[in-house]
């Protein structure tokens, strides 16, 4: 049992009963009576471990002693990241999409966004032909500092893209795992206890602007794995649901559907519907607009 895998430890210990979801295996904690058999969350490559009926965590060391009275010096023979990573991997001219964008800003400084925020997340304009040509770019960099994929916004206005059935924003990648920002903001969150999910990259930036960091974009309406796994690994007081609240309503139901699910792994009161207010999102709303709307929620 000091050597292994972290399934390969689990089992020894009796956890053989392991739902699977995204980088985390979930199982009924067997150190105390519990009816859930999804309260205990361990991260398969490193073994750390939380107990959400318990509000107990830690190494997968403290597991084997609390479960088996035992202490144990464990090996973890962790699975390679790119194994994991490269489940829908970039092309290698995909990976050279970074070599082509200029620091150029203006796009979204007109919008209020904050220059430092924008060169410290490595954005600019494409300035080639291909796959983002008109396009402001950003690099998905995943939290173990890897490219994994890029979300580009086309700097044209909104009613042309939809007069030429162009979409707004374009992506390449894995974007059920992406966990983005959080290489960028990973203490900020960790610091304020609480996640404001958003749907695009420019309501994240937006909310920079205001100074409000704890933020991780989904990239559309659905809590995928890759933010999921980010919300799991942290001990969070609140999750902030702030989709669009669009006229059609789809922000509104996305965020009901997506409360639904969080459920499954936080008590009732930790996740929240917020939606943005006065407009259809962060982007649209002015920096006062955005401060009245956090402080709202933070009640």
């Amino acid at each position: 049992m000091n050597d292994g895998n972290v399934v390969d430890i689990l089992n020894s210990i009796g956890y053989d009963e392991l739902t699977e979801l995204g980088d985390f295996y979930r199982t009924k904690p067997l150190y105390r009576s519990s009816k859930n058999n999804t309260s205990l969350s361990i991260n398969k490559e490193s073994g750390f471990w939380y107990d959400f009926g318990s509000n107990q965590f830690g190494k997968l060391e403290d597991l084997v002693k609390l479960t088996t009275g035992k202490n144990v010096f464990l090996k973890i023979n962790k699975r390679k990241t790119k194994e994991r990573i490269d489940a829908r991997h970039l092309s290698n001219s995909d990976k050279q999409i970074k070599n082509h964008l200029k620091p150029e800003y203006k796009y979204w400084i007109k919008r209020g966004a904050k220059k430092e925020h924008l060169r410290k997340l490595k954005s600019g304009l494409f300035v080639h032909e291909g796959k983002f040509k008109n396009r402001y770019v950003f690099p998905i960099i995943n939290y173990h500092g890897q490219l994994v994929g890029y979300s580009g916004r086309s700097i044209y206005s909104n009613d042309f893209l939809e007069k030429l059935k162009i979409p707004k924003w374009k992506h390449i990648g894995n974007t059920s795992q992406w966990d983005y920002p959080y290489h960028f903001n990973q203490q900020r969150i960790k610091d304020a206890k609480s996640v404001i999910l958003v749907e695009s990259i420019g309501d994240m930036l937006a909310l920079f602007s205001c100074k409000i960091y704890n933020v991780l974009v989904c990239f559309g309406l659905n809590v995928q794995n890759g933010v999921l796994k980010i919300l799991l690994a942290n001990k969070l007081e609140s999750v902030i649901l702030a989709f669009n609240n669009d006229d059609r309503r789809n922000g509104l139901l996305g965020a009901a559907k997506a409360k639904d699910k969080l459920h499954a792994y936080f008590d009732q009161e930790t996740v929240k519907v917020y939606l943005p207010k006065e407009a259809n999102d962060f982007g649209e709303m002015n920096k006062n607009q955005i401060k009245k709307w956090y402080k709202t929620c933070q009640n």
